[in-house]
């Protein structure tokens, strides 16, 4: 009987996709379970239960890894249906593996609530990406460079990894990630420009990225 499962958050979504499938490896499920609210007919439910049908070609129901986004749950996980969600994937861990997956709410920081609901049913391990490393952030946008097909060195690395302090916000890695992708390149020149456009733009210092 497996009783571990995980619980994702942080407020990059793109980033805490890439964790989730990093932890999961090949051959895992996505499904997004929207918030259904009390007194309604818990649509969100019977689409979810269909879907996984699908994925087993209506066979039976899916078998294996799923990462399932609740993040439509946010500040609703004391509610009734959400037990029932849970209950759900408690009576399905034998054949199921669930990573669970929140993208906050800005004014959240963390995902204890959610936490410890999902603790009730499982042995939960909670891993926030609000915050990361130096080398993760590298990590991450080294990875979608490699994916954009977009070339670059081992000096080129050094100077993102110059850019950055010893912990990121996910956002910022997100926002220098999506400029890297549109510029099509890595250089110290551009990761200058990145700073300079983002701090005249929104008036917003990179509060967690390299000093000047």
């Amino acid at each position: 009987m497996n009783n571990k499962c995980y619980l994702i958050c942080g407020h990059s979504k793109d980033y805490i996709r890439y964790t989730a499938d990093l932890l999961s490896g090949r051959g895992a499920e996505h499904i997004n379970i929207a918030y259904s609210p009390e007194g309604s007919n818990f649509n969100s439910f019977g689409n979810m239960y269909s879907l996984l049908q699908y994925k087993a070609h209506y066979a039976n129901l899916y078998e294996g890894t799923l990462i399932a986004d609740i993040s439509p749950w946010a500040a609703h996980e004391h509610e009734e249906y959400f037990d029932v969600l849970l209950s759900f994937f408690s009576d399905h861990k034998n054949t199921i593996y669930t990573v669970f997956t929140m993208c906050l709410p800005s004014r959240y920081e963390n995902a204890d609530t959610a936490a410890e609901k999902i603790n009730q049913y499982f042995d939960t391990e909670v891993i926030n990406t609000c915050n990361i490393s130096r080398e993760s952030a590298v990590s991450y946008i080294a990875h979608n460079m490699s994916i954009y097909g977009i070339e670059y060195t081992q000096k080129d690395t050094k100077c993102l990894e110059d850019f950055m302090k010893g912990f990121v916000k996910d956002t910022d890695a997100d926002k220098l990630c999506r400029y890297i992708i549109k510029r099509r390149k890595l250089t110290a020149e551009s990761l200058q420009l990145f700073r300079e456009h983002t701090e005249r733009s929104s008036g917003y210092t990179m509060g967690l990225l390299g000093e000047k």
